[in-house]
């Protein structure tokens, strides 16, 4: 009759293949630790523990016991988050991933070392942001206060995922338009990402409202970042054919200076400006350098595009009023006709 040996023996053997630098003979001894199970568990927790042991069985023991049992490893897991190496941090954070997203008790646990990890500025922005992504797959109503905490916070990386994220789950540009936009104008960009051709028009406008109010005070990097969205939001308007933030246009372009106005602007101009555009553009048009031909030719299409869609003559208002007020503007009013063209009579 064979002997067959004992199991304490036979775990003892395959922990110490476990510790194996030959990656298969680690593998092989992981599954066989994976069939004995609970048994193993306790060994398996040390090991994943031991900031002694080696990167690679630290990550074999932890992903074992995940498979033997997940709350005991989420537990391993949150120990070993601050002085674990960056490897053996992330397989952390996928155990804890797993745990917050299973239906045990440990589930809770796991969750709030998540939300630690995201909301501590202490730690490395690719750790937060890893734990950070870890939550995205909860419930709406658990992880938009995360990201209501994290809407201004100092890394880019973690505000721009924020971003995104909120407008994802909200489902609504204009409910992050009522929280308010990010403090960066890269981190903005992204979360207005959401804007498609069904986003009600007045968004966009209290969009642009607060993209200006932030630009004021910026330093003048992303003053012109700012500027630069503001642009594109104005664009996205115009392609609406939507007026609603003309204003802002025409006190845009009345500010035109050394021709840093993005062109998305003079567009916007050229599809819905309407007479309130007109004097800036061609204030505009006069400040521009008398070499700055290609600019002062981009904005005369621009008055000149205004003046042909609203069919202005040279005896309109505001055309009469631009030739008081700056009489140097002759050669642009000039593109006007001098009356109304009959309609062709059909017969």
């Amino acid at each position: 009759m064979a002997i067959r040996p004992s199991p304490a023996k036979d775990v003892a053997r395959l922990f110490a293949e476990l510790t194996s630098a030959d990656a298969l003979r680690r593998e092989s001894a992981a599954a066989r630790l994976a069939i004995i199970g609970r048994p193993a568990a306790a060994r398996l927790a040390a090991l994943a523990a031991d900031p002694a042991a080696a990167t690679d069985t630290r990550r074999s023991a932890l992903h074992t016991l995940a498979g033997i049992d997940l709350g005991r490893a989420a537990s391993v897991a949150a120990e070993i988050l601050d002085g674990a190496s960056d490897v053996i941090c992330f397989d952390a954070i996928e155990t804890l991933a797993a745990a917050v997203n299973d239906d045990a008790a440990s589930s809770t646990a796991a969750f709030e070392r998540l939300t630690a990890l995201a909301l501590d500025r202490r730690q490395p922005v690719e750790r937060r942001l890893a734990g950070l992504s870890a939550l995205d797959r909860l419930p709406p109503h658990i992880v938009t206060p995360i990201y209501d905490a994290l809407v201004n916070d100092d890394a880019p990386a973690i505000v721009g995922h924020v971003a995104v994220k909120r407008s994802v789950v909200e489902g609504s540009l204009d409910q992050l338009v009522e929280r308010g936009l990010p403090n960066r104008p890269k981190s903005a960009a992204d979360a207005l990402t959401g804007i498609t051709p069904t986003t009600p028009v007045i968004t966009i406008r209290r969009a642009i409202g607060l993209i200006r109010a932030k630009e004021s005070g910026a330093n003048s990097v992303d003053r012109q970042a700012w500027r630069t969205l503001r642009g594109q939001l104005h664009a996205a308007l115009a392609a609406r054919g939507s007026r609603l933030a003309v204003d802002d246009l025409s006190l845009t372009l009345a500010q035109e200076d050394s021709g840093t106005l993005p062109e998305t602007f003079l567009e916007a101009a050229t599809a819905i400006g309407d007479v309130t555009c007109l004097e800036p553009v061609a204030a505009a048009w006069l400040a521009a350098a008398t070499g700055a031909k290609t600019r002062r030719d981009r904005l005369a299409a621009v008055f000149t595009g205004i003046v042909t869609r609203e069919r202005l003559t040279r005896r309109h208002p505001a055309l009469v009023q631009l030739l008081t007020r700056l009489p140097a503007s002759a050669v642009l009013v000039a593109s006007a006709p001098r009356t109304r063209p009959r309609a062709t009579k059909v017969d």
